[in-house]
């Protein structure tokens, strides 16, 4: 039997998703341009933003990033911040005492791929999509869609992609 790649079309989540994420990014260099507010804001702005974004795609989007046309979206959009992120990262404006406030613009991309790696491995050898543990900004074991509880090693995935946005987050 061959498995099926979800090419689906776009729904207005998704694009919804897409299109905030790179208002806020404007936003953001925008006001980080024009001197709107404090430079040590902006800073704050970008570091929470920058590494909630995985966390937020993990939790709320991760059904929608079962269709490989959003999920290359967002891969496209994890080569264009680690890109940035190595343009602009000794930019003095950004730099807190051990880290930069930058530091949320690598992390995407690897927690992309270690999704795909994590859902790729739960169906190749649990034979179903693999669901993640926070749904709508909550903790839950139960899947409504699936209707099924949260396996042990679907936790334990959840564990790693929230520890690889950390990771990616503090090297």
């Amino acid at each position: 039997m061959k498995k099926r790649i979800n090419k689906s079309k776009l729904g207005i989540i998704d694009l919804l998703s897409i299109v905030t994420h790179i208002i806020i990014s404007i936003f953001i260099l925008v006001v980080y341009d024009f001197d709107l507010v404090p430079v040590d804001t902006i800073k704050n702005w970008t570091n929470f933003y920058f590494f909630m974004l995985p966390l937020f795609l993990m939790g709320l989007q991760f059904r929608n990033l079962r269709n490989m046309r959003y999920y290359v979206i967002w891969v496209f959009i994890g080569v264009i911040q680690l890109t940035v992120y190595f343009y602009i990262n000794d930019n003095p404006d950004f730099i807190f005492p051990n880290e930069t406030g930058l530091s949320g613009l690598k992390a995407l991309l690897p927690v992309l791929i270690m999704f795909q790696i994590l859902r790729q491995i739960s169906i190749k050898f649990f034979h179903r999509e693999m669901i993640i543990s926070m749904r709508y900004g909550r903790m839950t074991w139960y899947e409504e869609e699936d209707k099924r509880n949260m396996t042990w090693i679907e936790v334990l995935f959840t564990f790693i992609l929230v520890g690889t946005t950390i990771l990616f987050n503090v090297i």
